[in-house]
């Protein structure tokens, strides 16, 4: 665990640091199926020609249940509520008590069996995560587990194509997959830039948002007939309106410490999941 010490104290003291540009996220909005659509602060203006940044979207899977095997003190059986999809990437962070997270994808079969030969020299470690069906993961430990609750986050992330902006505070996240109607996703905000190239410090990373029944199919030749001025001036009219569509539960910083607590550390487990991933790429 040495290396989330050393994490958890950099993540701790970055909250005490200051920036020169301080931002903040303002409204989220799914305008279709593969655009994403986000209003920043008003100060801030992005780049008409190449928006720089690290921005992820993230589909929350529910975990219905998390059930210790009676036969097997090494396995955990997940339930989910919603179909996983073949050739996809998923990742799954643990919360509360089942120590280890796990980054496993499906191939072009449902049944799959994913063995983590990432093992980081740790004592605690998932060794292998197995999907019985589109709803069904055993996940198999190398340590017994020994409470009787648990709590798991489930993530398939989709791929951002492009970020794009005309040059206002207004950022489009294109994506190549598919978002679906009457779905909980999260933004994660690594890193992005302004017109000036300078880092947005950003009082949020993490951001819930969904879709409702409604969503639309993208369709190119509506997009490129869009007049981009009146889009911008009305998007808060727009988001008010289309209230159902958008749902943005982490821009504000809960009011009891318990809450606060939890986004804190539910970040901290975020921030640490992909840095070691992106570390074991590098290796």
């Amino acid at each position: 665990m040495k290396q989330f010490k050393i994490l958890f104290t950099i993540f701790i003291s970055s909250m005490f640091m200051s920036s020169a540009y301080a931002a903040t996220i303002d409204n989220i909005q799914a305008v279709d199926n593969q655009t994403v659509k986000i209003a920043a602060s008003s100060d801030v203006t992005f780049s008409d020609t190449k928006v720089y940044g690290d921005v992820k979207i993230l589909r929350d899977i529910d975990v219905l249940n998390a059930n210790s095997d009676s036969q097997n003190s090494k396995k955990i059986v997940l339930t989910l509520s919603s179909d996983l999809v073949t050739n996809s990437s998923y990742s799954l962070i643990w919360v509360l008590w089942a120590e280890w997270s796990i980054e496993f994808k499906i191939g072009n079969k449902i049944a799959w069996e994913y063995i983590n030969e990432n093992f980081y020299n740790e004592t605690k470690i998932i060794e292998k995560v197995v999907i019985l069906d589109p709803r069904t993961i055993e996940v198999y430990y190398n340590y017994d587990i020994t409470e009787l609750l648990f709590e798991f986050k489930l993530l398939s992330e989709l791929t951002v194509e492009s970020l794009s902006s005309t040059w206002n505070n207004i950022l489009d996240v294109n994506l190549s997959n598919t978002l679906d109607k009457s779905s909980s996703y999260i933004l994660m905000i690594w890193s992005l830039e302004n017109i000036d190239w300078e880092q947005l410090n950003l009082t949020e990373s993490l951001y819930d948002f969904s879709t409702n029944s409604t969503l639309v199919e993208k369709n190119p030749t509506a997009q490129e007939n869009i007049v981009e001025t009146p889009i911008v001036k009305n998007l808060e009219a727009s988001v008010d309106s289309n209230i159902e569509e958008v749902s943005l539960n982490a821009a504000a910083t809960p009011e009891t410490w318990a809450e606060t607590w939890f986004v804190m550390l539910l970040t901290f487990l975020f921030s640490s999941f992909y840095f070691i991933k992106n570390k074991s790429k590098k290796v």
